[in-house]
Order: structure tokens, then sequence, then C-alpha cells
């Protein structure tokens, strides 16, 4: 896995930008959600914020997911590295 990701993000510079944007969705809900903790916020305004940053992640998940599935580049990479791994030929 980390040498598809290694492939994946060296050679393709649009799967970098969404991962980037993937995972500070995800540390921007995450902190938001442990500091509402800490806090002991409540209340349907606090609940709808939480909603908001998840949603924020799924997108830009799911933006990563469809780039990774339709660039010819990303779908290279797990090839390879699986057939590098295995010392085989391309997997179909």
């Amino acid at each position: 896995m980390n040498q598809d990701l290694h492939m994946r993000t060296a050679a393709c510079s649009e799967y970098l930008r969404l991962l980037r944007i993937c995972q500070g969705a995800l540390v921007a809900w995450k902190e938001r959600r442990e500091e509402i903790v800490r806090l002991g916020l409540e209340g349907k305004t606090t609940g709808d914020e939480l909603q908001r940053l998840q949603a924020e992640y799924a997108r830009a998940y799911n933006r990563l997911e469809r780039h990774a599935d339709c660039c010819e580049v990303c779908r290279f990479a797990p090839r390879y590295a699986y057939a590098t791994a295995n010392h085989r030929e391309f997997p179909a």
C-alpha cells in the first residue's frame, strides 16, 4: 500500500492535490470535534457544524477516489506496484 501511494503521489500531481485537500478536511473535522468535546459544547448549531465538516471530508474523499479510478497514471501505479512486488507481469 505504501509503495502504491508513493507511486501515485510521485507521478500524479492532481492526486497529490486532492489528497492534501482530503487530509486537511479530515484534520479540520477531527480537531473541531475534539474541541467541542473538550469544551462540552452542545446543541443544534454545534451538531450542524460537525455535520458540515464531516460532509466536507466525505466530498473531498469522494473526489480523491473518483480521480484515482479515472486517472490513467493512478490506475497504473497499483498494477505496477503489484507486479514489481511479486515479480510478475502487470495484472489485466
